[in-house]
């Protein structure tokens, strides 16, 4: 027996994280700060039960995208970009923005890292739920082509496949988008497009399907800031330590270097950084590093928020984050 996310639950967050929320948006208010707020993409025990049920994405051998929690034998799962989920989600991103306009801040909800899972299993790559099998059979008449690494070539039946897949994952957001715009219209959403796992020197094909044309630029994405993780622009480079320089990154509407830019838009670090001279392209093997300063505002977190560093004390707000409830409803 486990316990189990309940989707036929409405409202889908639940009492105990709704008022700890509540009130900890009202404490925000009252000391002047704001707060961007994400729900992950990965859920542990969603009720995935395919094909009636599918909530997870998979590897082409079926099995399962599953992450370590570290909290004892919990798994988290990738979650597939399916209906089922879709419903959920947006609903949850519409509750939150509904709690935070309550509060009297401006609703902010960050897409954090919503794309395909950026592992391969001996299998290959993790495209194969049976919705999405599904669905590209109707659109395409065939079978997904096998994708076996991150970085298999896109072009592979004339790009088809992975149109197919680039179109999948934007519809989704897109719809999650207009779902909470349709109850809180005033609502802001920003993405977190990770560099690190969609390098397209070594990750083409989920560069490619993880980015699609439409949010290349702020104008037109449903995007109002394109925040990095402040990580590295290649797994050969550290990140920046306390005290290292920082230098801006152009990209407008970002949450990167000392402040806020207005400088062209576009989300993507790596060839934003070759163009200005901060990174230059480096042999394999080369010895050194060269380090890309991406490091946001003063911040720290508190639950699933991100916050601006307070003037006021921060201890009681801090203490509070231990608390957190967690946020679904669930059933045996």
């Amino acid at each position: 027996m486990k316990w189990l996310i309940d989707p036929t639950q409405t409202p889908v967050l639940n009492r105990a994280f709704r008022d700890w929320n509540a009130d900890f948006f009202n404490l925000l208010k009252a000391n002047g700060m704001s707060a961007v707020c994400s729900f992950s993409q990965e859920l542990v025990n969603p009720p995935d039960n395919p094909p009636s049920s599918v909530w997870v994405q998979r590897f082409p051998d079926g099995t399962a995208v599953e992450t370590v929690t570290g909290f004892g034998t919990l798994n988290s799962s990738q979650i597939a970009f399916s209906p089922g989920p879709q419903s959920y989600m947006a609903q949850a991103h519409a509750a939150m923005a509904g709690l935070m306009l309550a509060a009297g801040l401006v609703p902010k909800l960050q897409f954090g890292e919503i794309l395909w899972w950026f592992q391969a299993n001996s299998a290959g790559m993790a495209f194969y739920d049976a919705d999405t099998k599904a669905a590209v059979q109707s659109a395409l008449g065939r079978a997904l082509a096998t994708f076996h690494t991150p970085n298999d070539d896109p072009v592979a039946n004339g790009y088809a496949d992975a149109n197919f897949l680039r179109s999948r994952l934007y519809n989704y957001v897109a719809a999650i988008q207009s779902y909470i715009l349709s109850q809180c219209p005033s609502a802001l959403f920003e993405l977190l497009w990770p560099m690190d796992v969609n390098d397209p020197d070594t990750r083409e094909l989920l560069r490619y399907i993880n980015l699609p044309t439409q949010w290349i630029t702020r104008a037109g994405s449903g995007f109002d800031t394109f925040p990095d993780r402040g990580l590295p622009v290649s797994e050969h480079q550290p990140q920046p330590r306390p005290g290292d320089p920082v230098r801006g990154i152009p990209m407008e509407r970002t949450r990167l270097g000392p402040g806020a830019l207005s400088l062209p838009d576009g989300p993507l670090l790596r060839h934003l950084a070759v163009a200005t001279g901060i990174r230059q392209r480096q042999p394999p093997g080369a010895t050194g590093h060269q380090t890309l300063g991406v490091r946001p505002p003063p911040a720290y977190s508190v639950g699933r928020c991100r916050c601006p560093q307070p003037t006021t004390d921060r201890s009681s707000i801090e203490a509070r984050s231990a608390r957190a409830p967690s946020a679904y409803p669930t059933s045996v």
